[in-house]
């Protein structure tokens, strides 16, 4: 904060006095020759004194830019008792609570500072950041108002406002005071060039504006003048993390942290941006980190709950990333209880819940997250995503409108933010990822042009956005048959089995995109040990038999046998405790969503790689990766004179047939055969059945084929249009009368034939539901089935029900049915219009 210390202001008072009486000169002149001797001493102690308080307020406030909280806690409290109530002194000593999370006390200080001088802005300013890290954003925009009545022109009361409005999606409200905030601090640094405050407040708003160019400038600048400013170097870091410029992030984060900087933000920037770099290096260099700080804080049991909390952050992120989701769960709680507003912890904890299927707890967590930020775009993503999988797991039409609900939801949310702050990198990525997730690969490639558009050049790594852009474009070119080129040169598409790479005669050049699309990462965190080529190439020798002579393999022999030392190593290494267990199937671990591909890809890559580096016969080959919004596959690519063909696997697919390949499988597997997809284009249900039908028509001889048709016809029921679904259904039965999903086919056609008023065929439905779960189910055993509305709530009567019981005749289980609902009984429903929103609640009765 701009501190105004009461002293400046006793200084200023002074001088506004002084211009008044110029004309009584001559008395005040009789005045200073009579009592000057007097008071001399008095005013030479009082500067002395006044020049020690501005001396400790500049210790005070240099510990504070380092993050040194504790520090400036002990300066400010001995500040404090030479100058007791000193407004200025209690600032800064709320600001250093404040850094470390301590509301109640900082709260106490500023209102302390506020008593004394009611005009001390910075009193405003600290009690409004109080408001706003509790989630009372209605009570800290009211006291920033209240600084602004006091003086219009604070830069930074007009900016802390718009950044939480801002937050509040009142996008063009923010975008005023941003202008305003902008407009003053441009002045003051017209009046004082090294003004770091106003230099930082800048590189905030150019970066809520898109301009990263400017951003990069005005806290290059700030960290020219204070290289050991912690918030300057954290915003720093982290733009350049932004652009995707790992290295010079990683500089900013290792030159802070070298030159003295405390603050845990600082270590996390360092170790996410390791991360991201990959390598054994980085990685060990990360695992150290970490066990230097567990045994710092052991040894220091009075560490802050802030400290705490951020390192059990980090630990956890390790481990979230490693895939060990249940620590990560663990580690993070515990963070939760520590500070309970930190909201890296909180988004990290949401998506882990997400990601293990506790769809509950991630609500929760979203719904805690959403309170302290009303429009956290992850935590409505959380949202989304679980109300989606909740209508998979359980029919449930009320969870599937709330995902359709939360998507329209954050969409609207995110364009009206575009229209607002239409360079804004963050929005823009999260439509792009929004999209993605959609399946809406067109607008998901707009989305990516207009990033690497806006991305300064010099300043940014365009390569991961381009790799990306690249990918979806590819994935188009497969799914739907279209052109796909690298470089203008023409890629055709192969399956392995009919795959006949052609004699090396010569090494082919290829070009910017084509080796910016192979350069995928490979470093994943679990598997770290595959970045030491020489390790791996000794490992692959010892576990590929000693026969086999790598130099000589053919490109097939090459690609099946990292195929298989892949397989060796995700099946044996149990690196995510869940995922990689060795007696679940593949099927069952994809389905479990645990995310087997992520590993099988990039170990397929580095172990092709390493047999290429001594593999003269794989010269023109080059393994990489494809992506869409489920499902990762592996690809080879041939590179030709005159076109580059590319072979897709997946290694996590097996359809029972012993060949090694499943090339397209996955395409439609994974793709088509969520519901989902059906929930997430529900905003465009017309434009969802077309792509299950492009699909359909694209791979008719898929191994998920009926399952495609059934998201038809549940896109069908969306709509209201029964008579499709349920020909679509019969259809199914038709084609495919072995197929897996008969129990969703009969549930969801005895809804649709209760809708359409025909009860009769409802119960013949219903007891074909039974009969094929009939096995497993005991004599005596009634199912009573209860008409609903999409809140579960009873349409009719209690004893209007559909009744049906288990009972062994001849040996065999048969089922019998009693009803005591009546055609009259629904054809009020039909009346009332209650019948189209009817759905069937089932109970089992022991």
């Amino acid at each position: 904060m701009d501190v105004r210390s009461a002293t400046e202001t006793q200084k200023a008072a002074q001088t506004a006095h002084s211009a008044n009486v110029k004309e009584t000169r001559p008395l005040e002149e009789m005045k200073k020759e009579i009592f000057l001797p007097i008071i001399s001493p008095l005013l030479f102690a009082h500067d002395i004194n006044s020049k020690d308080l501005q001396q400790s307020f500049s210790k005070i406030d240099k510990l504070l830019r380092q993050g040194k909280f504790l520090n400036a806690i002990i300066l400010a409290k001995k500040t404090l008792r030479a100058h007791k109530d000193n407004p200025s002194a209690l600032i800064k000593l709320g600001e250093a609570y404040l850094g470390l999370q301590k509301l109640d006390v900082a709260q106490k200080c500023f209102e302390r500072a506020k008593s004394i001088d009611s005009n001390l802005i910075d009193a405003y300013l600290g009690l409004a950041s109080i408001e706003g890290a509790r989630g009372q954003f209605t009570n800290a925009i009211k006291i920033y108002d209240q600084a602004l009545l006091k003086d219009p022109t604070n830069y930074e009361a007009n900016f802390y406002k718009g950044e939480i409005l801002f937050n509040l999606s009142k996008y063009k409200e923010a975008k005023v005071l941003f202008e305003k905030a902008k407009e003053i601090a441009l002045q003051n640094i017209s009046q004082n060039k090294n003004d770091i405050d106003s230099h930082l407040i800048l590189g905030k708003i150019y970066q809520f504006e898109g301009n990263f160019g400017l951003t990069i400038k005005e806290l290059e600048i700030v960290y020219g003048l204070e290289p050991d400013n912690v918030e300057n170097n954290n915003l720093l870091g982290n733009a350049y993390k932004t652009l995707s410029n790992l290295k010079k992030a990683l500089t900013i984060y290792q030159a802070a942290l070298d030159a003295g900087n405390e603050d845990f933000s600082l270590w996390i920037g360092l170790c996410q941006t390791k991360y991201s770099l990959g390598g054994r290096e980085n990685f060990e260099e990360v695992f150290d980190i970490y066990d230097t700080f567990e045994e710092f804080l052991s040894l220091n049991p009075k560490s802050s709950p802030k400290e705490k909390s951020d390192f059990l952050y980090l630990h956890a992120d390790i481990s979230f990333t490693k895939g060990k989701y249940k620590e990560a769960i663990r580690l993070l709680e515990e963070a939760k209880k520590m500070n309970p507003n930190n909201i890296m912890a909180l988004m990290l904890l949401a998506n882990s819940y997400l990601t293990l299927s506790q769809y509950e707890k991630a609500l929760s967590v979203s719904e805690s997250i959403l309170k302290l930020q009303p429009a956290n775009w992850t935590a409505l993503i959380v949202k989304m995503n679980c109300y989606s999988n909740l209508a998979v797991l359980h029919r449930k039409i009320d969870a599937m409108s709330q995902a359709e609900e939360y998507q329209n939801k954050l969409l609207a949310n995110l364009e009206r933010a575009e229209k607002y702050f239409p360079r804004n990198l963050e929005i823009l990525q999260a439509l792009k990822d929004m999209y993605s997730g959609m399946g809406e690969y067109e607008k998901t490639i707009t989305y990516l042009g207009k990033i690497i558009s806006l991305m300064p050049k010099g300043l940014s790594n365009t390569s991961r956005f381009r790799r990306e852009l690249k990918n979806k474009q590819m994935y188009l070119a497969v799914t739907e048959g279209r052109d796909f080129d690298f470089d203008q040169k023409k890629v055709a598409f192969s399956k392995l089995e009919s795959f006949e790479p052609q004699p090396l005669k010569e090494n082919y050049k290829t070009g910017k995109e084509f080796n910016n699309f192979i350069q995928s990462s490979v470093g994943d965190v679990g598997y770290y040990f595959i970045a030491d080529e020489k390790n791996l190439r000794n490992w692959i020798r010892i576990n590929s038999g000693k026969d086999i002579d790598l130099s000589k393999l053919s490109v097939k022999e090459a690609i099946v046998l990292a195929a298989q030392l892949t397989e060796l190593i995700v099946t044996y290494r149990d690196k995510t405790a869940v995922a990689d267990l060795a007696h679940i199937p593949i099927e069952a671990k994809i389905s479990n969503g645990n995310g087997v591909c992520r590993h099988y890809v990039p170990i397929f890559i580095a172990l092709f790689n390493t047999i290429k580096s001594v593999n003269p016969n794989l010269a023109n080959i080059y393994a990489s990766l494809m992506i869409n919004s489920h499902h990762t596959w592996n690809v080879i690519f041939e590179v030709r004179r005159d076109k580059i063909i590319a072979v897709p696997i997946d290694l996590t697919f097996d359809d029972d047939d012993q060949v090694f390949g499943n090339n397209l499988e996955a395409l439609n597997d994974e793709h088509f055969n969520r519901f989902d997809q059906a929930v997430n284009h529900n905003a465009d249900s017309e434009k969802a059945i077309k792509k299950y039908e492009q699909a359909i028509k694209r791979f008719p001889d898929a191994k998920w084929i009926d399952s495609a048709r059934l998201m038809q016809a549940r896109l069908y029921f969306v709509q209201g249009k029964y008579n499709e679904a349920k020909a679509t259904l019969i259809s199914i039965l038709k084609l495919y009368p072995q197929t897996e999903r008969l129990a969703d086919i009969y549930d969801l056609l005895g809804i649709i034939t209760l809708r359409q008023g025909n009860l009769e065929a409802t119960i013949e439905y219903l007891e074909k539901l039974i009969r094929i779960n009939i096995s497993h189910i005991e004599p005596g055993t009634k199912i009573k089935f209860t008409l609903v509305d999409e809140n579960n709530t009873p349409v009719l009567p209690a004893e209007a029900v559909i009744e049906m019981k288990i009972v062994e005749e001849d040996g065999k289980k048969v089922v019998k049915s009693k009803v005591s609902i009546t055609h009259k009984q629904i054809e009020q429903l039909r009346k009332k219009r209650k019948l189209q929103k009817a759905t069937i609640n089932l109970k089992i009765l022991r």
